[in-house]
């Protein structure tokens, strides 16, 4: 008899997959740290499978971090809704064969929400004295005053 025994190579035959969320939404005073991980797969073995993901494109402003092993995307500087409300970033993710790399780009969306986190501010200063006749009716008019507040919505906008 005859025994014959073969060893069978793993071809890089396979493409990185992604699972999970393609946008999260952040508020504008979330502290810096993680914010999301990208579940990386490939069915591959050994060297062919072992993947990476890397920012190409959208972190111009340097708000995040991506560590290309674990997937894990963090926030690096503090974001303001009143400066920058979505980030679109271009992400590429790659596995590890040395010659026959298998690729994928996706983009992954970041909404920033607005909390109340800015002063209003007052167009004109009142210091002057006003001063009333004694037949002032109720409900006259004495001082107009215009305010500005770089927050947005219902709640956060609004001067009282």
């Amino acid at each position: 008899t005859l025994r014959l025994y073969f060893k069978i190579l793993d071809e890089n035959d396979n493409v990185p997959s992604l699972a999970g969320k393609k946008h999260i939404t952040l508020s504008e005073n979330t502290k810096p740290g993680l914010i999301h991980t990208f579940n990386l797969t490939d069915e591959d073995s050994a060297v062919h499978g072992t993947t990476s993901i890397v920012i190409r494109s959208g972190n111009e402003a340097a708000k995040f971090h991506l560590d290309s092993s674990t997937g894990n995307l963090y926030l690096i500087n503090n974001l303001n809704y009143e400066d920058d409300r979505i980030y679109i970033l271009l992400l590429r993710v790659t596995d590890s064969s040395l010659s026959d790399a298998h690729q994928f780009d996706f983009k992954f969306l970041i909404t920033v929400t607005d909390e109340n986190d800015n002063s209003p501010s007052f167009f004109r200063s009142f210091t002057e004295t006003i001063w009333l006749a004694d037949d002032t009716a109720l409900g006259s008019v004495l001082a107009v005053a215009s305010s500005d507040d770089a927050d947005e919505g219902s709640d956060t906008g609004k001067v009282s």
